[in-house]
């Protein structure tokens, strides 16, 4: 990551800056959801992870329904 930063500074800033946008996404799920994975396994730990973005999207999505139909 340090090297791309010296070497190729204008790709780092146009990939890193999506970092935000990750961080606050993780940052939700923990929030809702809790800060703990309850699987034991990796590829359990993973699916459980992946079932919580799912879920997640769902969330936002029937949230932005509903605020569109209030409207």
């Amino acid at each position: 990551m340090i090297l791309r930063y010296r070497h190729h500074p204008e790709v780092f800033h146009e990939t890193y800056r999506f970092r935000a946008n990750g961080e606050g996404a993780f940052s939700a799920i923990k929030r809702h959801q809790g800060p703990f994975l309850r699987a034991r396994s990796a590829v359990m730990q993973r699916r459980e992870a992946g079932g919580r973005m799912i879920a997640r999207n769902v969330d936002l999505l029937a949230r932005a329904r509903a605020a569109r139909e209030v409207l």
